[in-house]
């Protein structure tokens, strides 16, 4: 089903799965599916609003950004100029990213840290991964999760929270809190963006030592050429990949890649700091 998929940046998609088909033309006709969410990102971090054919669709000047991937992509997408999140907190949102509902009915009203019992998602509730598992998808699960209530349930040491700060934020997802995600390389949330670490299906602990987004672009390719026989080749898949960066920290060259703080580094801040809330001062 490689011949075949959609890509969605950033805001909800649904897609009706009609049933009135035999199980084999109805996974035969379906898309294969890829969602990338980068967290805390600006629709004005997007170089291509400032392009011909764009920049006369907004209201606001972009940031002068690099985004030449994303600029190309635009160029060859449905591109919403204007989308608003109900909640644009990173848990509540993805609560209702998973769940449709709002923040109140998904069991994720606040940031998920082991404090806040009373915010994590809902056992309960059919999730989108379960929508499509249970439409003949395989479903995979890349990156931040960040929305379980975190609990001392670290598969390498049993009783233990996956981290020792307190209260802890990061935090292992068991096979049972996947809904419907049969392949799982995930975590809480960890904002280490070059040292990351990810739990994978079984529950084993990866340490890879690299720029977290370019790790998890890898593995999912790894996943679409299905090296190790990781999804079943006749199923369309529905992936989702949750990327940490551009969320803080960023301070100095721990938290970014060289090559992208060079393309900043010489510009005076005055022409980095152009949105109107800015603090030059700072």
């Amino acid at each position: 089903m490689m011949n075949r998929f959609s890509l969605f940046l950033g805001s909800v998609s649904l897609l009706a799965l009609q049933g009135c088909k035999t199980q084999q033309e109805e996974q035969a006709q379906l898309p294969n599916i890829i969602y990338v969410f980068p967290d805390q990102y600006r629709n004005q971090a997007m170089g291509f609003w400032g392009e011909e054919g764009f920049r006369d669709k907004v209201n606001f000047r972009n940031d002068p950004v690099h985004t030449p991937n994303l600029n190309g992509f635009a160029r060859e997408a449905l591109v919403l100029s204007s989308a608003q999140s109900n909640c644009p907190l990173s848990s509540p949102h993805r609560g209702m990213l998973l769940t449709g509902m709002y923040p109140n009915k998904s069991g994720v009203p606040l940031n998920c840290n082991s404090s806040r019992p009373i915010s994590s998602l809902r056992e309960d509730v059919e999730c989108i991964g379960d929508v499509f598992s249970k439409s003949g998808y395989d479903c995979a699960y890349f990156g931040k999760l960040h929305a379980d209530y975190p609990m001392p349930n670290d598969p390498q040491r049993p009783g233990h929270y996956v981290e020792d700060r307190v209260p802890a934020w990061d935090a292992y997802t068991p096979r049972e809190r996947r809904h419907g995600f049969n392949y799982w390389y995930s975590y809480g949330t960890f904002d280490v963006h070059k040292d990351p670490h990810y739990w994978d299906t079984e529950g084993n602990r990866h340490d890879p030592k690299e720029w977290s987004p370019l790790h998890e672009a890898a593995m999912v390719v790894s996943y679409l050429k299905n090296e190790g026989n990781v999804r079943d080749p006749k199923k369309p898949f529905f992936i989702m990949v949750g990327m940490n960066p551009p969320h803080s920290p960023y301070r100095s060259l721990d938290d970014c890649m060289e090559e992208d703080f060079n393309l900043y580094k010489d510009q005076p801040l005055d022409s980095l700091l152009i949105r109107p809330n800015a603090d030059k001062e700072r």
